[in-house]
């Protein structure tokens, strides 16, 4: 499963993010959409759009985003709109894939245009009740990394 994984994150390789979805709602947990809108006219649910992408990332465990010279945001910060969380990852729009690095364990790191990074620590245990660290969608499948460091393979 994990090269099937790795064939899906090659193809974010050069995508554009669309929209990231951050913010006091959700904690520290964030969705990133990537390449072209799937939808004509995006989802609303109150003040916020959400756009469906070719591909998207929604993250449960631990994150942080840099740039080459600091840490931008992290997981743990303050997820109000105007804080430091939804103002950073929102600065993400835009910015196209370079490449990622993936470990044994599935912690992820997205290098992006403007010498940002998204690492994802891959930290939430089988002690845990919440049971998928990260995950991938594309137009087919779900690639769910769950709390027994394993990727499983679902139909969308």
């Amino acid at each position: 499963m994990r090269n099937k994984l790795k064939v899906e994150l090659d193809k974010l390789i050069d995508k554009k993010v669309l929209e990231v979805n951050a913010g006091s709602g959700g904690g520290s947990i964030i969705n990133i959409e990537f390449g072209e809108s799937l939808n004509i006219s995006p989802k609303s649910f109150g003040s916020y759009k959400i756009f469906e992408g070719d591909f998207s990332i929604m993250i449960y465990c631990a994150w942080r985003l840099e740039s080459n010279e600091s840490v931008l945001t992290s997981w743990n910060e303050d997820n109000s709109d105007n804080g430091p969380i939804v103002t950073n990852l929102k600065n993400l729009i835009n910015n196209r894939v370079i490449s990622y690095e993936i470990s044994d364990l599935f912690d992820l790191k997205i290098f992006f245009e403007e010498q940002k990074a998204l690492t994802i620590f891959c930290d939430l245990s089988t002690e845990q009740e919440f049971e998928c660290n990260w995950f991938l969608r594309n137009n087919n499948n779900i690639y769910s990394i769950t709390n027994k460091y394993i990727c499983e393979q679902e139909a969308k």
